[in-house]
């Protein structure tokens, strides 16, 4: 796999040494999944803000709401009456000796 160097000051590079040994994995996928959380974090601070903003807006927001209803209504689309959706079995060898 392709790498980089990244300069970090030591007491990130202790902790990051830390976490990896804690959770028994590399450095590099301490770092990966360090980046990833972050950009989830990122992500959804950007969207309570956007979903903030929405409520301030009477207008806007009815309309995110009617949306909402109209999608609700499509959940069970293509069902007839006596139909369920139904979940898969959880443990596989369950239902291999149920056959």
């Amino acid at each position: 796999m392709p790498s980089t160097t990244v300069r970090i000051p030591p007491e990130g590079y202790k902790l990051r040494r830390r976490l990896a040994e804690r959770e028994g994995k590399t450095l590099q996928e301490t770092l990966v999944e360090a980046l990833e959380e972050l950009k989830r974090r990122r992500f959804f601070a950007a969207l309570d803000d956007r979903v903030a903003a929405l409520q301030r807006d009477p207008e806007g927001w009815k309309a995110e709401l009617e949306e909402r209803r109209a999608w609700d209504a499509t959940i069970a689309d293509d069902l007839d009456d006596d139909e369920t959706p139904r979940a898969k079995p959880k443990n596989p060898r369950k239902s291999r000796r149920n056959r």
